[in-house]
Parts: structure tokens; sequence; C-alpha cells
């Protein structure tokens, strides 16, 4: 028997526990059903003749005007039985445990995320709370259902939302299929306004989703993110953005958990930081966007978990929904152990439904690389050197100029480190008829090495291509120096060491020059190096792949994904990146910064006299390590 969840007053005073599902049906319908007015013949709802004759509008009244989410929740579900479950044989929205929890959550939440496992039902659970609040206030609500494409929205929710849709008595719309539009019909015309839209979204087509998003008005937006992992960051800017400041406004992003720096992981982020849950027993946290992640996990499914239940049926098999049988067809594979399975990605994505570590293909970062060396994190550094790397827009594809500042030294064990402060983003004044854009970003980019101290000998500038040759040539105007460092990424690996305690060179190691400067961070990551990575930083280390690495004298040479490509498959540059990379190749050249073994976790007591025996930058010659300056170029 199921524990009493609700206590109420009975006869003599004493208290009666509600035990059964059908005495708590009792109870909210006598509390929130709207009441017939026999003498007028209509509905009242909240003590308001509401003027209507028919249960459904009585009911959907109620649905907008409802304030106390226990009686939204009580709405929703009697609408969706008058809606889809008339038919005793075939009821199409059952209320089951997931269903039941989403919707339960949805009543109470602005920000929610459902992490579910594959055939968890919940595109179907969305594709109704679209159409229910939609029909409660048609011309006053959009529901924007973001998918890859549209071709996919009609095997997912735009698919659910239209055959749910098919039972709904003379809905006021005007169905726009070829365009994934269902637009609100008073009867003369028809209004894109309101409705329920699909907003193709893959990462390809971020910047264009972005614009539709942050146009779209409305008394009340509801955005429903389906397959969120598989779109751009800019759904969740949007949102956070021009959207949330609608009147009313909801967001629900729904995905197979993959990476943390996914859209949906960064969506779903906790309150306090990952490392506050354990995502392989947690099945709901609050997150940092002030709402709620949930968990379905398919071993719990409603058609294997038949604990009784004061809210919902069990026992009654659910179409759709994932079964005992399913998961023991993807846990037997021949040869390997069930206890193997159940930890490959596959299982953890589509079973467990738990964020995992890394990306579908082979990567140079891997999410727990990051978070276990504390890259993630900001530390003390004793009297910093700052540092700064720019990659200039329209750069290898590129859409901004990006600064990303550093302070490099040592830390409170003596380690040598680099630590990122600051993201800037330089813009360009379109309106500026006199000033060229070279002109605009060198000066910008000295204000900021003044504000941020940033001496020039300590700045390095991507040169790769004519926009970075042109902003350095101009910088070198702008401060009667070449003193900062020209970064080039392209062409063949350089002559330096890939480590101080290593006789192999760049060249022997990395196919090309930009493989070097990106892979060169992994040695300063393995010996707690690196620190301070913001997220925008940490998805695009972890999410560029490598290639498939040949054989060459000194072991294998290696080769990372060509940024063109990672723009093509991901839909964004990896600018912010490229930025910080730049940054540590300044630090390599001009503070002999270079990679070495984590130094026992041990706090040194006195900095100063530790650094007195120690080679640094001025013990050196400039290409002691192989390092070659352009001062006085």
């Amino acid at each position: 028997m199921a524990e009493p969840i609700l206590a109420l007053t009975g006869r003599r005073g004493r208290p009666r526990h509600i035990t059964t599902l059908t005495e708590m049906r009792a109870h909210r319908r006598k509390s929130f059903h709207p009441k017939w007015n026999r003498e007028s013949g209509e509905y009242v709802v909240r003590k308001i003749n509401i003027g209507a004759v028919n249960e459904l509008t009585a009911l959907l009244v109620g649905f907008k005007l409802a304030r106390e989410p226990e009686e939204k929740e009580y709405l929703f579900w009697e609408i969706a039985d008058l809606l889809w479950n008339q038919d005793e044989f075939d009821k199409m929205f059952i209320k089951n445990k997931w269903s039941w929890k989403i919707v339960h959550h949805l009543c109470r939440e602005r920000w929610m995320a459902v992490g579910g496992a594959a055939s968890s039902g919940k595109s179907w659970v969305l594709a109704g709370w679209a159409i229910v609040n939609w029909l409660s206030d048609p011309a006053n609500t959009l529901v924007l259902v973001t998918s890859t494409d549209l071709k996919g929205a009609r095997k997912r929710i735009y698919g659910a939302i239209r055959k749910l849709l098919a039972r709904v008595p003379d809905p006021p719309c005007k169905v726009k299929n070829s365009i994934g539009i269902i637009a609100y019909y008073d009867g003369q015309a028809d209004y894109d306004t309101a409705g329920i839209q699909i907003v193709t979204a893959d990462k390809s087509k971020d910047p264009q989703a972005m614009g539709k998003l942050v146009g779209a008005k409305a008394a009340k937006i509801i955005l429903i993110a389906d397959e969120h992992d598989e779109m751009g960051l800019n759904v969740t800017a949007a949102a956070k953005g021009n959207l949330s400041k609608n009147q009313s406004f909801q967001m629900a992003s729904l995905f197979n958990p993959g990476s943390r720096f996914n859209p949906g992981g960064e969506f779903s982020e906790p309150e306090r930081g990952w490392d506050s849950v354990d995502v392989f027993k947690e099945t709901e946290w609050r997150t940092k966007m002030k709402g709620l992640f949930i968990r379905l996990i398919s071993e719990e499914s409603p058609n294997i978990d038949m604990t009784p239940s004061v809210e919902y049926e069990v026992g009654e098999y659910i179409p759709g929904i994932v079964t005992q049988e399913h998961i023991d067809d993807d846990l037997d594979i021949p040869g390997v152990p069930v206890e193997e399975v159940r930890k490959s990605r596959n299982f953890l994505r589509f079973h467990a439904a738990c964020f995992y570590d890394g990306d579908e293909h082979e990567t140079v970062y891997a999410d727990t690389e990051l978070m276990r060396s504390g890259a993630l994190n900001q530390i003390s550094i004793k009297n910093p050197t700052m540092l700064a790397g720019v990659d200039p827009s329209y750069s290898e594809g590129g859409d901004k100029t990006v600064m990303v500042i550093c302070e490099e030294g040592y830390d409170q064990f003596g380690q040598h480190c680099i630590q990122i402060k600051q993201i800037e983003y330089l813009m360009e004044d379109i309106t500026d008829k006199v000033n060229p854009r070279t002109l605009q970003m060198a000066e910008k980019i000295k204000k900021l090495c003044e504000k941020y101290k940033v001496d020039y000998q300590h700045l390095g500038v991507d040169a790769s291509s004519g926009a970075g040759t042109g902003i350095c040539d101009m910088l070198r105007l702008q401060i009667g120096s070449d003193a900062f460092v020209r970064v080039q990424f392209g062409g063949a690996a350089s002559d330096k060491r890939v480590s101080s305690s290593s006789k192999v060179t760049g060249k022997q190691r990395y196919k090309n020059r930009a493989t070097e400067l990106f892979m060169q961070g992994k040695a300063y990551l393995l010996g707690r190096q690196m620190f301070g990575i913001p997220p925008i930083i940490a998805k695009q280390m972890t999410q560029r792949i490598t290639l498939e690495p040949t054989k060459g004298e000194h072991g294998l040479v290696f080769q990372v994904e060509p940024k063109k490509e990672f723009k093509k498959r991901l839909g964004f540059s990896p600018d912010e990146a490229d930025a910080f990379f730049v940054a540590v190749e300044t630090a390599r050249q001009r503070r002999l910064f270079n990679p070495c073994d984590p130094r026992p976790q041990q706090p040194v007591e006195n900095i100063a006299r530790w650094l007195q025996g120690r080679r640094t930058h001025g013990s050196f010659a400039d290409n002691r390590m192989g390092f070659t300056s352009n001062l006085g170029a």
C-alpha cells in the first residue's frame, strides 16, 4: 500500500488519510473541478460564471485561471482524459509514473530539464502539454518546439502533436504542415503569432534559430527544446535573453544525457556544480538555471515498476514505453559480460540516462580530465604575470574576435600554471565609415591590454589569415612595436620540444601547426597546470575530435579535426578555445611555460625563496628550448 500523501479532517475531527487513487481523485474533483450552475445553465470557475456550457471549455478556462500547481495539475489530467482517453480500447494519454512526474513538475517549474532513457515518452507528454496550454488561451499563447530538422520533428514531437491534435474537436487553428506551423485561426484569419511552431535548430543553423527565437512575442510563450543535446547553445541563450522577458514564459529541455558540456548538460548543471551530485545515483536536482532536472531510468519504467501509487494507475501496459525485454535485448551482447555492457556509453545514455564523460568520437580532451585535474576551478597564483591571446574574426570561418585574458605564475604547491581570468569579445562598429575594421580591432586590443595590465610582449595574436595579419600590422603601428607574438596556426608543426623532458619535437609528433597548438594543452592539463576554464571553452576542447593517427619515425603522428570541419559538424567555431591556446603558446614562448608532471599537493611555505633556485625566463636565451622570438622583427 502506498504511503498516504494527504490528510483530511473527517467526522468528529479525526484525521482521515487518502491512501487510494479513487479517494485522491474524489478529493481533487471536489476542490478544483468547475461547478455546474443549474440556475444559469453555465459552469462556474473560481466563483466566476464563465458562460460556458461545455465541460471541456470550462476545464480549459479553469486551467488558464489556475494559480495553485495542484489545481493546474488536476485540470490538465481532466482535459487529457476528455480529449484522448474516452476510447477504452485506444487511450492515447495514459497517466503513468513518468508522465505524471513530468506534468507534476511542469506545473511548478519555469525551467525544467528531462534527461530520459530512450522510449520514455517524454516527447509525447510535452506534446500534450503544448496542446493543452495553447487551447486554454489560443489567441495569446505561442508554443515553440525546437528540433534538428522538420523531417526529424515529424517523427518525434511534431508527429505526436499532430496525432493528439487530430483528437481535439474543432481546434481553432490552420495546420501548415509543410513548414511545421499550427497557426491560431479566429474564424476569419490565421495568425502565426499564436499557435504551435517548429523551429529547426540543428548545430549548423544555430544563428538562424536564434533569430527566429529572439523575435518571438506573445503574452504566453512555452519553449520545448526537443533533442536539446543535438542543438547549439544559442537556444538556451535565446531563452535566457529575449524569450524569458515575455509576460509568461516556460522552457522544457528534453534529451538523452550525454556530455556535461552539451547544451542539455549546460542547461541541467546542478546549482552547486557537478561535483555536488552523483550523476549515476541521483535522479533529480536543482539547477543553476533556477529550475529542476529529472532523470528517467529505463529500469524504473512504468512497464516494469509496479509500486502502487495514489497518483496514477499501475499494472497497465503502456505502448511505446521501454520494457524489460528491450533492456535485456540491449544487455545481450555475445562475449561481453552484462556488468561491462552497463558501463558502455550507449547503455549509460539510452538506458541509465546519466551524463557520461567524453564525446561519441575520439576527442583530445575528455570531460573527466577537465574535472579531475581541477581545470574548471579558480586557484590563487602568487604575483601573476598577465597574458592574453586573440583570435580575430573571419579567421578560418570564425565569426567573432575573441580575447582571452590569463594569468601565469606559480600556485601554492609551486606548480607553474596558467589560469583564464576573463573572455572579452571585440565588436566592429560598422557605422564608423572613417576607421577601418583593422584599426578598430587594434585600438580595442590596446585598450584591453591597458585595462588588464598585459605587457605587449605577453600578448599573442592569431596571424594565420589575412584578417589576423591586418590586425597585427595595424596593432604594430598603434603601439609602435612588434613586441607581441604573431602565432601561426597554418603550416607545419614547429621544432619545439613537446615537453622539457622529451627530445621529441612538435614536427615529429603532430601533423601540422594547428594540431600542435591545440594538443599541446593536453600535457599541461595532466600536469595540473591549467585552471579557470569556463564552460564555453571546455565544450570546444572536449568536442574537437582527432583523426586516425599515422606512424612516424618517433611514434604516432596526430592530427585534429580542421576548424572548418569542426564548424560544419557542430555549427559553431571554436574561437574561444583558439584564443586560449594562443595565450598558452605566448606563455611557452615568453614565459618558458613548459609541461611538467604534477607536483605533490603540499603547499610551499616560502614561494619567494623556492623560486630563487629555479630557472626562470630570464635565465635562458629566447631560443634555449627551441622557442624563436620575433622581438625586434
